[in-house]
Order: structure tokens, then C-alpha cells, then sequence
């Protein structure tokens, strides 16, 4: 049953990076840069190397700053996904952010 819980949240992220993915230069070697919600680093850190062999670009070590701190981080323009449990407000969401709840 757990592990039915997850297979949202994988479907999530595996979408996200492609985003990014296809969205940055036709190259490999980019280097994309996660933070956010402390729920998701162990799974981000387990699914980094299989996501560098399948695509030749790297994600930096996902830091845990929480749910808040993903979407500020996002919104300063210092990562390129953060991630959260929760929506920003309209009046509080920068230009460009897509909100794909999980």
C-alpha cells in the first residue's frame, strides 16, 4: 500500500525533470538545480543516477529547505524546480511557475 502512495509522487517528478529537461538547450551535461520539500530528498537522491545516465545532465544534491523555502528558492530565480506540498497564491506566484500538485 505504501508504495502505491509514491507512484504519484514519482509520475510528479519524473514529469518535472523532463520539463526542465526538454525545455533547457537540446545538449547534455546541463546541470539542473532542486530544492524544496524535505519529504522528497531521500527519493530525489536515490533516483539522481539513473536520471544522469538516461539523460547526460545532473542534478545538484536535493536540499531539503521545506515546502516554503522550494517555492522562495524557485521564485528568486536560485533553483530550477522547487518543490512543494503547497500552491502559491496567485498574487505571490512569479511569472513562469507551473504548479503540477502532488
Amino acid at each position: 500500500m505504501k508504495r502505491l502512495r509514491k507512484l504519484p509522487v514519482i509520475a510528479l517528478l519524473s514529469a518535472a525533470l523532463l520539463v526542465v529537461s526538454s525545455s533547457t538547450v537540446n545538449a547534455t551535461g546541463n546541470t539542473i538545480r532542486v530544492n524544496g520539500a524535505s519529504s522528497l530528498a531521500t527519493f530525489l537522491d536515490k533516483c539522481k543516477a539513473s536520471y544522469a545516465t538516461a539523460t547526460g545532465d545532473q542534478f545538484t544534491g536535493y536540499t531539503a529547505v521545506g515546502s516554503g523555502g522550494g517555492k522562495t528558492q524557485f521564485g528568486a530565480g536560485n533553483v530550477d524546480i522547487g518543490l512543494s506540498d503547497s500552491e502559491n497564491k496567485n498574487a505571490d506566484k512569479p511569472a513562469g511557475m507551473l504548479h503540477i500538485p502532488f
